[in-house]
Order: structure tokens, then C-alpha cells, then sequence
């Protein structure tokens, strides 16, 4: 049933009023990625961009991102790969959302991570 609860949040989101997102929708957000279940935590990756599509940025930034983070550096590496792979969607969705509705995203900027929050930044190896 938690694993159900996780994947349906971007639904609920959207259905619920934009007044009860800081309750409802952070409070389950926190209950996802802190759950026991290594399945949970990876369907909460799995759908976070469409989360972060439908919340507010200022909760966007208060609750998602450092829920983001948290799954960036999980111990189960699945949930680690799935966030992975939502790292560039997720960068252009904050940058890009003052881009109309109506405009592709192919129009928004290559992501910048030097100018992202401090956990998802790149870093170079030494070479040998």
C-alpha cells in the first residue's frame, strides 16, 4: 500500500488545493523517503519530477529538493540510479519555470550544475 501511496503523490497533488501541499503532500514526501522499504523510496524517485511539476517551487525547494538529495545518496543503489536519472530533468524543470506552458523545453538552457544546489553539483576527478 506505501508503495501505491508514493506513486499516486504527483495525482494527488494536482487533485488536492494548493493550500493543503505543505501538509498533505510533505508530510507523505517525508514518509516516502525516509521508509524502510528500498521499493518506496524508488517509486518516490521515480515520479519526483512529476511531483516537483505539480507543487509550488517555494515546497518545490522547502521539502523536494532535500528529499531529492536524500534519494541522490541512498543506500539501495536502485534508488540511487532512478534519482539519478532524474537529475537533468529535475534541473530543467527549476530553471525553465519561467518558460510558458506553451514552449518546449528544448528551449530552455544545457543545465548548469555549478549554479545548482550544493549536493547536486559535478565534480572532475585527477586524472592519473
Amino acid at each position: 500500500m506505501r508503495l501505491l501511496g508514493a506513486g499516486l503523490l504527483p495525482e494527488l497533488a494536482r487533485s488536492l488545493p494548493a493550500s493543503q501541499h505543505p501538509t498533505v503532500i510533505a508530510q507523505h514526501v517525508d514518509l516516502s523517503v525516509n521508509d524502510a522499504s528500498w521499493r518506496v523510496r524508488y517509486m518516490l524517485a521515480d515520479v519526483i519530477v512529476e511531483l516537483q511539476q505539480a507543487l509550488a517551487s517555494e515546497l518545490s525547494d522547502m521539502k523536494l529538493l532535500p528529499a531529492f538529495v536524500q534519494l541522490l545518496q541512498d543506500s539501495e543503489p536502485e534508488v540511487r540510479t532512478c534519482a539519478a536519472t532524474k537529475v537533468t530533468t529535475w534541473h530543467k524543470q527549476r530553471t525553465c519555470s519561467s518558460v510558458s506552458t506553451s514552449a518546449s523545453l528544448k528551449h530552455c538552457p544545457t543545465p548548469d550544475f555549478s549554479q545548482s544546489h550544493p549536493m547536486l553539483r559535478c565534480t572532475t576527478l585527477p586524472s592519473a
